[in-house]
């Protein structure tokens, strides 16, 4: 995008992105000064994981209406290879979630000693 403003002085002062797309910028002209307008902004993506640990009353591995979510479950964070990232306690809801990620592999582990007394993980069953 090219933005063209006009000063009191009736100088030009041009206004210049740099495409994201290609990485190119605008053409502009230096003649007779120094020219400083092309710069751009940069920044790295960050991605969020996340879902939930839940009862799973039919013992189907989907969550269904009415299944509501477990406390207090520890779930930890990992890339490849078996590199622990970060540990979180689950809030209320049930719902975890892991932020700031970079693209990458990632897998986690509930910890079982902490899931309410007399629970297992159920298997996805499609049922």
């Amino acid at each position: 995008m090219r933005l063209l403003l006009k000063t009191k002085e009736m100088m030009t002062i041009t206004i210049v992105d740099i495409n994201p797309d290609d990485g190119k910028s605008d053409l502009v002209t230096i003649s007779d000064d120094n020219n400083y307008s092309l710069d751009g902004g940069i920044y790295s993506p960050t991605y969020c994981l996340g879902d939930m640990i839940w009862k799973d009353i039919d013992q189907d591995g989907i969550q269904d209406d009415g299944e509501e979510g477990v406390s207090d479950v520890n779930i930890t964070l990992y890339n490849h290879p078996m590199r622990s990232l970060e540990q979180i306690l689950q809030i209320v809801s049930g719902k975890y979630e892991f932020c700031n990620l970079s693209s990458d592999d990632y897998y986690i582990v509930v910890d079982k000693s902490t899931l309410p007394d007399g629970y297992e993980i159920t298997v996805k069953t499609g049922r």
